[in-house]
C-alpha cells in the first residue's frame, strides 16, 4: 500500500466531511486501489491491442446523437 496515497485518500475524505472510522477509510482505500488497479489492467491491454491495430473507429457525431435521442425517450417516459 502507498502511503501518500493513502493519506491523500484520507485527506480527501476529511475535507468532504465524512464521518467515516479508520476502518471503514481503510475498507475504502483498499477498495478504491482494487478499481484503479483494474482500471489500468484495463488501459494497459487496451493500448497493447491499440497497438496492434485492433480498433475500431467510431462516428462521434452520431454516437452523440443517439444518447441524445435515449435521453429524450427516458425524460419523456419512453422505451428507448
Amino acid at each position: 500500500m502507498n502511503c501518500s496515497s493513502f493519506i491523500n485518500f484520507i485527506g480527501k475524505l476529511l475535507e468532504s466531511g465524512s464521518k467515516m472510522s479508520v476502518a471503514e477509510a481503510v475498507t475504502e482505500f483498499q477498495l478504491y486501489k482494487e478499481e484503479l488497479d483494474q482500471l489500468r489492467e484495463t488501459l494497459q491491454e487496451s493500448e497493447e491491442r491499440l497497438q496492434q491495430g485492433e480498433y475500431v473507429e467510431i462516428d462521434a457525431e452520431a454516437l452523440k446523437r443517439e444518447a441524445q435521442q435515449r435521453w429524450k425517450s427516458s425524460v419523456n417516459g419512453e422505451n428507448a
